[in-house]
């Protein structure tokens, strides 16, 4: 009964993703948690999972701050860290051009 329970609670933590490490709010917070750690190897982890979880909340220039992070300070240049910066750069590509579409659209009903 007692492994049924730890079992249960294992999978529970895997699925909703709790793996010890809270999210920051933002890419100062994560920096200055990384920064505490002591291997550079904990610090390419840590970071990389936290500009996931930003990527996910939607907060793109914070994984853009956290991407150049490891870039320039840990030279950590993995290919998920590029995908993520890739991916925040294409969303924010994306609002820019809706943005502007729709400043358009509102000149030209202004104009008619």
């Amino acid at each position: 009964m007692k492994k049924l329970l730890v079992l249960s609670i294992a999978v529970i933590m895997t699925v909703s993703g709790c793996t010890g490490a809270q999210q920051a709010k933002n890419g100062d917070e994560a920096i200055a948690n990384a920064e505490r750690m002591e291997t550079k190897d904990e610090k390419v982890e840590y970071l990389t999972r936290q500009a996931e979880g930003l990527l996910r909340k939607e907060q793109y220039e914070e994984v853009l701050q956290v991407g150049r992070y490891l870039w320039q300070e840990l030279n950590a240049r993995t290919q998920t860290i590029m995908s993520l910066m890739d991916e925040a750069r294409k969303e924010m590509q994306a609002a820019a051009d809706a943005a502007g579409s729709v400043k358009d659209q509102m000149q030209g009903m202004m104009s008619q």
